[in-house]
């Protein structure tokens, strides 16, 4: 019998003679596969597996749903497919990059892809960790392949009771999590995209940690260096860089922050909102049963410093606990399944897999009200009476200054726009603030000046208080700390107190330094040393550069205009997974900013960009589609595209898809 023939390809199980399955409704349609690039329900793979419909596709793979004839299971199965360097052969069914610059990213791609695989498989035996069963390549491509698992996603598990849980519970179900990372860590490997979606309970209440597609070594090689995954509010400061140092205490903040999504039903706002105006929800406010050295260790967790921060998971886990063992949760997960062997169902299985940077696809349960009862059940702690609404999020004004900034003639940065004060707010954590992460290496463009020694004083960025105040130019500083420091007072529009710091960070041979400074001083020769140097690093690789080399480009800074140049270079950096390059071409795109406007290029980038999880990418790819420019319109996936950038914290897109 030919086993393909007798399978429904939604979810294999025997579907009969019907065209349409019973146990899921699928309905095998020939188009799906050409159309899209996808690999065609049936394909057999490496000889074994049969390829059924695809179950999540983004900017750089496809997954696909597989069943196992040798072994009996069900699979999901991850095809290496950057759709934006490559296009299929039909006919072969083989992957093939649309040229020779095109090839080389591929194939550095491919590496990373089949890297991430083996950190996955190295756990494959931890029952807290979703691993690789098997890894092969094949049409020019490789497949990584993964169980798939019926339960529940954790951020899922959270709407359905309510939005939040209480804090007992969360500790439940994160504690095996957190050893898991744990175990992650010492194998010199970060997960580096933790978050309540990334954390899966199956039918028998165990929790496991998905995704493997931002791990990688924790001092990454050059052909393992990768556009970093930002997920907003999970992902700390030193996350938005490249070149940001990252360390266990990187997947600390996330981890936190999750505690902290569900206890307060809120995400953190984003890190680098946070150094601005941080402000924390106060979570024993909302979450009844959190101990107050919890709630220590969690603002501790989410310090925006990573020296601040706990520097082992171990560390955090005995301070959340105070050395106490975490009491299980009896979760139940299980379905009610139709009798009969093989019919599934639907409404709470989840495919483990991961597409694109960081992406989970699931098949959710059935919407549900809030604060209803559900078909998970958690039988200790019984529900906590929690607060009718969580206290909501609002920024504080910045001090008004004792006396008038420095002013200075250069052009200033748009002041920063602070809320006004409410009469009934809950209360806030303020911790210490602290400054943006740095886009690129330390470049040599003049020689540097003797270095001062460090004194015993605290730099301006471990301080609280206002960046208005001018005061002397602290010394023995590092050139990071002194940029830093720097771009605190220009957001504070204190342009001469801004000068100084970036005149020692410049001095110190750091590039980024010398661009602001350059920009704020109108210094065309300054300028022009900076984008030599900017294009230097970005010969060798360094993606952040060749971003700010691009921007320069555009706007003639230091140079001529080259606006065609900065496409190019920006299209092969979005081409590599950059979410910036990917943004900034859109915006190139949609303006014609020294170029003729093509909207419907505009469209495409901005859709790349929302693949790799850019928040604005994704509302500006949903305007395009819901008034149908540079397109058609397509009012249902424009929704569809505001509900994640809503999910990721866009509040223009939360008004938008509710309309």
């Amino acid at each position: 019998m030919d086993e393909r023939s007798d399978l429904c390809f939604g979810c294999f199980a025997p579907k009969g003679s019907d065209y349409k399955c019973k146990i899921c409704g699928y309905v095998y349609d020939l188009k799906e596969g050409p159309e899209q690039s996808h690999l065609f329900p049936g394909t057999v793979l490496n000889s074994r597996y049969i390829l059924g419909k695809v179950i999540g596709a983004g900017g750089f793979g496809i997954t696909y749903i597989a069943f196992d004839p040798k072994l009996q299971v069900r699979l999901a199965i991850k095809e290496f497919f950057p759709r934006q360097i490559a296009s299929r052969n039909r006919e072969t069914k083989e992957i093939i990059p649309f040229g020779e610059n095109e090839k080389n990213d591929f194939l550095n791609g491919l590496k990373y892809f089949l890297h991430e695989a083996r950190s996955a498989a190295m756990f494959e035996t931890h029952q807290n960790i979703v691993g690789v069963k098997d890894l092969f390549e094949q049409n020019g491509t490789a497949y990584m392949v993964m169980p798939y698992i019926n339960g529940t996603p954790f951020d899922t598990f959270i709407a359905k009771n309510g939005g939040r849980v209480s804090f007992s519970t969360a500790l439940s179900i994160l504690a095996p999590v957190m050893d898991a990372v744990s175990t992650i860590h010492k194998a010199n490997l970060l997960h580096r995209d933790i978050s309540p979606e990334n954390i899966f309970i199956t039918e028998d209440g165990v929790p496991k940690l998905l995704d493997f597609g931002s791990a990688r070594p924790t001092v990454a090689s050059e052909t393992l260096s990768m556009t970093p995954v930002i997920k907003e509010g999970y992902a700390p400061l030193e996350q938005y860089s490249r070149q940001g140092d990252q360390g266990p205490y990187t997947d600390i903040y996330s981890m936190a922050a999750t505690i902290y999504k569900a206890v307060s039903g809120a995400v953190p706002p984003p890190a680098m909102e946070r150094f601005t105006n941080d402000n924390l929800i106060v979570l024993s406010s909302v979450c009844p049963d959190m101990p107050s050295y919890a709630e220590k260790a969690i603002v501790k967790a989410l310090s925006l410093r990573a020296s601040e921060r706990f520097q082992t998971m171990e560390e955090f886990m005995l301070s959340l606990t105070k050395g106490k063992a975490v009491e299980p949760v009896s979760l139940n997960i299980k379905s009610k399944k139709k009798r009969g062997a093989g019919k599934l169902i639907a409404t709470i299985s989840v495919a483990v897999l991961a597409v694109a940077a960081a992406a989970v696809f699931i098949t959710l349960p059935e919407k549900k009200e809030a604060g209803k009862e559900t078909p998970v059940t958690v039988t200790v702690p019984e529900k906590v009476t929690e607060p009718a609404k969580t206290p909501v999020r609002t920024e504080a004004p910045l001090k008004a200054p004792d006396k008038e900034p420095v002013k200075e003639t250069v052009k200033e940065p748009e002041p920063v726009k602070t809320a006004d004060k409410r009469t009934e707010t809950p209360k806030k954590h303020t911790s210490k603030k602290e400054a943006p992460v740095k886009n690129d290496e330390p470049v040599k463009i003049m020689e540097p000046e003797k270095e001062v020694k460090k004194t015993d004083g605290i730099s301006v960025s471990s301080r609280s208080g206002n960046y208005l105040f001018p005061k002397a130019v602290e010394k023995g500083l590092s050139a990071e700390q002194y940029f830093k420091d720097g771009f605190k007072y220009e957001l504070a529009q204190n342009s001469g107190q801004a000068v100084e710091y970036y005149t020692e960070s410049c001095r110190m041979n750091f590039t980024n330094a010398c661009y602001r400074l350059g920009k704020m001083k109108n210094d065309t020769e300054l300028l022009s040393k900076t984008r030599i140097a900017f294009d230097r690093e970005c010969s060798k690789g360094t993606g952040s550069s060749c971003v700010s080399l691009a921007e320069m480009m555009l706007r003639g800074e230091g140079g001529s205009k080259s606006p065609f140049e900065a496409v190019t270079t920006l299209a092969k950096q979005c081409s590599s997974g950059s979410v910036t390059g990917c943004f900034m071409l859109a915006g190139i795109w949609e303006k014609g900013e020294n170029i003729d406007k093509d909207l419907e290029k505009a469209r495409k980038y901005y859709g790349y960009s929302c693949d790799n999880n850019s928040k604005e990418g994704c509302f500006k790819y949903a305007e395009m589609l819901e008034n149908g420019v540079g397109g058609a319109a397509d009012t249902v996936k424009a929704k569809e595209i505001y509900t994640k950038a809503c999910s990721k914290g866009h509040l223009k897109a939360c008004m938008k898809k509710n309309q």
